[in-house]
């Protein structure tokens, strides 16, 4: 097994080009290669032809199994995969641990999205959600109770009270608040659990602590945040993706690109036995690693996508991505 390190970013540093332009974001349903140690799982979820699953951005599964698919579109936005303006309201819809479909859950008080993009379920079974277009984040009871937004709706800035674009949310441990505002703005926002700022950092560039697009966030066992730090996804290639490290104030402490370098990160991911695992769009791979050494454990190949979630086991991974929906992939060597 070859070993690679986390690279610290020194002078003179030069990515290397991308081996094909990426124009979108696409997710293959390619299967992964003989031996991998995954298998897409064919027939799941099991949604109904009157319930389709269009345009997914993102997955999450709470701490009982049920599964939250946030869906930007039922069927194809009309302006790509954007929703226009005559286009339906994000919805989300929930499977149990089968994968099969129960309900469309209905958030309550106003709080539905317009364009879905991050979900992340905390310890405590409360709902985050993010919306690019109305510029906020959201936190929901399990019954679609509003309880929390950051943000202001409709206003993009950038200011402790403002986002523009935010990609998606984490929380702590200790319930710290840590957001991605990644399409407009790059940076990272840092709120307490009652939403009240903290702190900021990042801007745009390739440097340390700099960000093209923070796309995706995690944490590690050691309180290490992990960002998905995606490359443009532009005709000029792909070749400033990065996973980027940082404590939990902002401090940057190191980041990881892949053998080759071309890179997409969109999303990453802990488990319990804390091994990394990244979404690679533009190599349709992801990657697995040990997360304290960065040494690559695994990859599946064909497997790129938008949104990831894995369970606590790191035996089921769900990915999701434009008209494939969503998929699980489940461990076939335990």
């Amino acid at each position: 097994m070859r070993r690679y390190r986390w690279h610290r970013i020194v002078t003179g540093l030069v990515f290397v080009a991308a081996v094909a332009s990426v124009t979108g974001v696409t997710a293959s349903r390619q299967r992964p290669t003989a031996g991998a140690p995954y298998r897409l799982v064919d027939g799941w979820p099991q949604a109904l032809a009157s319930v389709p699953m269009g345009w997914v951005s993102w997955v999450d599964v709470d701490s009982i199994g049920l599964m939250y698919v946030f869906r930007r579109c039922p069927v194809q936005c009309s302006n790509g995969t954007h929703p226009a303006g005559n286009d339906p309201a994000a919805s989300m819809l929930l499977f149990d641990s089968t994968g099969k479909y129960l309900r469309e859950w209905e958030p309550k008080s106003g709080g539905q999205a317009k364009e879905a993009h991050g979900l992340h379920i905390d310890r405590n079974g409360f709902i985050w959600t993010t919306d690019v277009q109305l510029h906020v984040v959201r936190k929901y009871r399990a019954d679609g109770t509003l309880l929390m937004t950051l943000g202001k709706i409709g206003v993009p800035g950038e200011t402790p009270e403002t986002f523009n674009q935010p990609t998606n949310v984490l929380v702590a441990p200790d319930d710290s608040i840590f957001v991605t505002d990644g399409y407009g703005n790059q940076r990272v926002v840092k709120f307490n659990k009652d939403g009240k700022f903290i702190r900021t950092w990042g801007r745009k560039g390739a440097g340390p602590g700099e960000f093209r697009i923070p796309h995706g966030i995690a944490q590690d066992r050691s309180g290490r945040l992990i960002v998905a730090d995606r490359c443009g996804l532009g005709a000029t290639g792909c070749t400033d993706g990065r996973v980027q490290m940082f404590d939990g104030d902002g401090k940057y402490l190191t980041q990881w690109i892949p053998p080759g370098g071309a890179f997409a990160p969109q999303a990453v991911a802990v488990d319990a036995a804390d091994r990394l695992y990244i979404d690679d769009t533009l190599n349709a791979k992801i990657w697995i690693l040990d997360a304290k050494s960065a040494r690559v454990l695994e990859t599946i190949d064909g497997a790129g996508g938008h949104g990831m979630s894995v369970s606590s086991t790191g035996d089921d991974i769900y990915l999701t991505g434009s008209a494939a929906g969503t998929r699980r992939y489940s461990r076939t060597r335990r």
